[in-house]
């Protein structure tokens, strides 16, 4: 689970929980063949038994509507952090001309807290860099799409944006 391929993470509401499972039985200094307590078989077995409902839920491979003029684009970003993980989120916002208006998750990263027992607040500054690189990930991917001519510059025009790496 700690490498699980999602590269733009759009399973990070399903992986993370198993990654908090897994933290937690390490904690606990179980050998391979001891029994689960009770409260984690629970858990993960809630899990398991939903994670068939995520073949409900389609990808689009495409973020904006085919056929309508986009007036504005937007990225809106989002950072959180609990006692057992962190997250950052990026969505794409786009305005068309008809007046209405799409979002869609463009990519998502989590993380389980540091075993150091750092506080909220600490957490809470983890998610924000972690956003942050996201944040230049987006950035820079944008700015390969303008110089390619797939997105129009006049969507990149206010991107002062570092060199693709």
């Amino acid at each position: 689970m700690a490498k699980t391929f999602d590269l733009l993470g759009w399973f990070a509401p399903c992986t993370i929980l198993v990654k908090i499972i897994l933290q937690d039985l390490w904690k606990l200094k179980l050998a391979w063949d001891d029994p689960v307590p009770d409260h984690i078989f629970i858990v993960w077995t809630n899990w398991k038994n939903e994670l068939p409902l995520i073949t409900s839920h389609p990808i689009p491979r495409f973020h904006l509507v085919k056929g309508k003029e986009v007036i504005s684009l937007q990225l809106h970003d989002f950072s959180d952090a609990s006692k057992s993980a962190y997250a950052a989120v990026v969505y794409l916002r786009a305005v068309y001309s008809d007046t209405t208006v799409s979002t869609s998750l463009l990519l998502a990263k989590t993380k389980v807290s540091p075993l150091n027992g750092c506080t909220i607040p600490r957490k809470e500054l983890n998610g924000a860099q972690l956003l942050s690189k996201l944040l230049i990930s987006v950035a820079q991917f944008l700015l390969q799409m303008c110089l390619r001519g797939a997105i129009l510059p006049l969507y990149c025009a206010g991107f002062p944006l570092p060199p693709p790496s």
